[in-house]
């Protein structure tokens, strides 16, 4: 096994680190190697992502520390929630993504946030989850908005042990919270 494959291989649950959501099929050089080509073949300069996310990174150089992306292998988000969603009383329902301001690293997340477009691929994967869970919503929203809400919150919580993929938990968290969605918007689901 060549070490590409190896470091392929490597990455957790085949999952992109940096947006969660897709298969890491690609090597990114974290420090470009367009401008660092010197460590074009350091490991620890590559990073497993998918192919979206490394084109979106492309070879940008950062113009202050703000514009730094954090390293999937050696750094992480703050412990503390970062990411927030809001669920617009549309039909279909539709919950919206974005970065929690005020956050001691908020400015150089909003700027990973924005440049990999997770808002919209969130947004993505949310409608996935909710359309696949629809019938089972629907029918505990009938029971009752308190089993509704039991249900949503566990989903939160079940969801909250994947770290890679922080989209899911805060999305059941914002549904079980949201009064128009437990009282109404979840017929719009099904």
């Amino acid at each position: 096994m060549l070490p590409y494959d190896a470091l392929l291989l490597a990455c957790d649950r085949d999952i992109c680190p940096y947006c969660g959501t897709r298969e890491a099929k690609t090597l990114d050089h974290f420090l470009p190697r367009k401008h660092y080509p010197h460590l074009s073949i350091a490991f620890e300069n590559l990073v497993a992502c998918c192919p979206e996310c490394n084109q979106a990174k492309l070879d940008a150089i950062p113009e202050s520390s703000d514009e730094t992306y954090f390293h999937p292998y050696y750094e992480s988000f703050p412990n503390s929630d970062w990411l927030t969603a809001k669920v617009l009383d549309v039909s279909p329902v539709v919950v919206t993504f974005g970065v929690v301001e005020g956050l001691p690293e908020s400015s150089r997340i909003q700027h990973q946030f924005s440049k990999l477009n997770l808002a919209k691929i969130y947004s993505f994967q949310a409608t996935n989850e909710l359309t696949s869970n629809s019938s089972q919503l629907a029918n505990l929203g009938r029971i009752s908005t308190d089993s509704l809400r039991q249900h949503l919150s566990e989903l939160a919580e079940s969801a909250g042990r994947f770290a890679w993929s922080p989209w899911k938990s805060v999305l059941y968290r914002t549904l079980t919270e949201d009064e128009w969605f437990c009282k109404e918007g979840f017929k719009l689901l099904s």
